[in-house]
């Protein structure tokens, strides 16, 4: 090659890359047109699933939320449920791979930090997690044009992108169709070559995502949605006295219609509260239906109020919403509170004296009371 390269046809980093390009050469099966009676019996069967009714082998996913939500919190969930074949929010069953998890936000100790809280959260041992890779990219200038390199050397089952803003090469823009979609056939290209999936860590618009198709919430070019397998969206719910509920939604184009499934934050992970359906109503039809839904419960006021007495006196003065983050971990299984009804509760237990509140609304916080005695 050397002697070819001397010659003066053409450098040897352009000698290098075609080598490279021709290694990653590909089989021509169904790459040409041939007879539906063909294609049927060449491929029998749909890819194997990485996330059952979500994301299959050689897929793309969008995972999209507002800007601090918690969406990289649940991504890690995510990757540490597929990196040890765990179901992941309890619904969704995955297949055990390899996970290479590239973050273009966070310094490493962070990503650390977060990784160990959430497996601590998810009871798995640092030990499980020998398939789950982290490359902290953060002011490295890497960007998706590496994505295929990346996949050559670690050979991952799933690449998990956080966030894809900051993967964006150079000089491209977010916001046009034609840059966006070509990024997107590049990123299609590698998973499909290597037969892995690729998840895209993604933020929203500013401002309220009330009345948006799926499709349509996502910041930057309307391409980015259409060129994924499954576009999933974590969104805030709109009705009011429910500000802690977020709505997890997918659109997906090798998978039936799913649920959307209304979702609260119990940090470090996001807890799913049921599902309700949604594929044949629309999103304004969840948000109605929840707003429907029965609240009672088995379990009787003194009850609760002993549950959030319980959260204020292990975790001091809170906010409603800081109490319905840890009435998961706290409530021995009793089904959530939210909204209007957790506030009725509180506003209960504050009038038999059982704890206070101080601070005026929005702005109010609950503590013990000081006139209980404690046994």
């Amino acid at each position: 090659m050397r002697s070819f390269v001397a010659s003066g046809e053409f450098d040897y980093d352009e000698a290098i890359q075609l080598v490279r390009d021709a290694g990653r050469q590909r089989p021509t099966k169904g790459r040409s047109a041939l007879p539906v009676s063909e294609l049927i019996e060449q491929f029998p069967e749909m890819r194997p699933a990485i996330i059952e009714n979500l994301l299959r082998r050689g897929e793309t996913m969008n995972l999209v939320s507002g800007t601090k939500i918690g969406k990289s919190w649940l991504a890690i969930g995510l990757a540490i449920s597929i990196a040890t074949g765990r179901q992941w929010l309890g619904k969704f069953d995955t297949s055990k791979g390899r996970v290479l998890h590239i973050d273009t936000e966070l310094h490493p100790e962070t990503l650390s930090n977060r990784i160990r809280e959430v497996a601590e959260a998810m009871n798995v041992p640092t030990s499980e997690l020998g398939d789950y890779m982290a490359f902290p990219v953060r002011g490295k200038g890497w960007s998706v044009n590496n994505l295929s390199d990346e996949i050559s050397e670690h050979r991952p089952d799933i690449v998990l992108i956080d966030a894809l803003y900051r993967a964006v090469p150079r000089g491209q823009d977010e916001n046009s169709n034609r840059e966006m979609a070509e990024i997107y056939n590049a990123i299609d290209e590698a998973a499909d070559h290597y037969e892995a999936g690729v998840i895209l860590v993604h933020h929203t618009t500013k401002g309220s995502q009330a009345g948006k198709a799926n499709t349509d919430i996502g910041s930057g070019a309307g391409a980015m949605s259409r060129a994924v397998d499954t576009h999933a969206t974590l969104v805030r719910s709109e009705e009011e006295g429910q500000d802690e509920i977020m709505l997890f939604q997918a659109s997906l184009r090798s998978w039936a219609p799913i649920d959307a499934i209304p979702m609260v934050r119990s940090h470090p992970l996001w807890v799913p509260m049921g599902s309700i359906p949604t594929h044949s109503h629309g999103d304004q039809a969840a948000r109605r239906l929840m707003k429907e839904a029965p609240k009672s419960t088995d379990a009787t006021t003194d009850e609760m109020i002993d549950v959030v007495r319980k959260i204020l006196r292990k975790h001091g003065k809170s906010s409603r919403k800081e109490i319905s983050g840890h009435w998961i971990a706290e409530s021995g299984g009793l089904p959530l509170l939210t909204g209007g009804s957790m506030g009725r509760l509180l506003k209960r237990a504050v009038e038999s004296g059982r704890i206070e509140m101080t601070g005026k609304a929005p702005k109010s916080f609950y503590k013990l009371s000081g006139t209980i005695t404690e046994f």
